[in-house]
């Protein structure tokens, strides 16, 4: 037993020695010059970084290996590396196998594709600070489609994308027949959509999808969420000053939305969204404690008393 317990040891850190970081620059020495170059050498565990930069690159497909994909910011933290389908390319990325796992997508601007920039199915990556600006099509899933996914995107942003009455800017779709309870689901977190356009902004069909603390304005849709035998859950997340009903099908009210004509005015230790701060913001505050979450007044990456003396100085209604 001793010598199976060693030997599982020694198995576990020579495969995590074996990983590699590969770098991808088409302007300067690197690696590769080109995305898809990285990606085909790339073994499970590696991680590819992509200088700054725009890529005119497509059809690149991460299938079942564990690996990163990462790009190269700004100063503001913003993505500076984009990936251009120069409105010629529809699939600009893919991810997923049926029973694959893992994969982690950060920093990258997906434009110019006419369908489908993001394609992800059977998988459940992470999609993390990327940007999704400018696509347009005439079908389902205009920046992402997804089929059977629990993938979750973490500080995205939806911004002009076009569908034609028919399409959706995102498309989340399932197997029929399935309920909430027989799977899990995607999740956006702290996403933004704005002055997007088409028949849904979301259409969530056989599937589930769920919406933290995220904002969706100044966009025109017969319908801003949409859900067909599945269900949106929605939590601190705002849709107002969009053109359309604001959601359609079956949906679950979690708290601290707002649904409205004018969005409402940044409130400082407001985490829930009614425009009042009071105590279940302190709440918040106190459950964060210590850790960078939702209860961060001040934007220091940590919540501490500092936190709680700025929420108790902003206390009562919203101006």
């Amino acid at each position: 037993m001793r010598c199976l317990a060693r030997c599982a040891i020694l198995i576990g850190l020579s495969s995590s020695s074996l990983a590699e970081t590969w770098t991808v620059d088409d302007d300067g020495p690197a690696d590769f010059s080109t995305i898809q170059e990285a990606i085909a050498a790339a073994n499970q565990g590696d991680t590819i970084e992509i200088a700054g930069g725009s890529y005119g690159e497509s059809d690149l497909f991460i299938a079942d290996a564990d690996i990163t994909l990462i790009g190269a910011v700004n100063p503001d933290g913003s993505p500076a590396v984009k990936i251009d389908g120069q409105s010629t390319q529809n699939i600009l990325l893919g991810i997923g196998l049926a029973a694959a796992t893992g994969a982690t997508v950060e920093n990258l601007i997906f434009t110019g594709s006419t369908g489908n920039a993001l394609w992800i199915y059977h998988h459940a990556p992470t999609i993390r600070n990327c940007t999704f600006v400018e696509n347009s099509s005439e079908f389902q899933g205009t920046a992402v489609w997804t089929s059977s996914t629990e993938a979750v995107f973490e500080s995205c942003r939806f911004i002009g994308n076009t569908a034609t009455d028919n399409g959706n800017v995102v498309h989340i779709k399932g197997v029929t027949g399935f309920q909430g309870e027989d799977h899990g689901n995607p999740v956006f977190r702290d996403c933004l959509f704005e002055n997007n356009s088409g028949s849904s902004i979301v259409l969530a069909v056989f599937w589930d999808a769920r919406f933290e603390r995220c904002t969706f304005h100044d966009n025109t849709a017969a319908s801003i969420l949409q859900s067909h035998q599945g269900n949106l859950a929605l939590l601190n997340t705002q849709l107002c000053e969009n053109e359309g009903d604001p959601i359609m099908g079956d949906w679950t009210d979690e708290g601290g939305n707002f649904i409205g004509e004018i969005c409402p005015t940044d409130c400082v230790g407001d985490f829930n969204g009614d425009q009042i701060v009071g105590v279940d913001d302190l709440l918040t505050v106190l459950e964060s404690f210590q850790i960078n979450g939702q209860g961060d007044c001040d934007d220091d990456g940590d919540t501490d008393v500092d936190d709680v003396l700025i929420l108790i100085n902003s206390w009562g209604n919203c101006e």
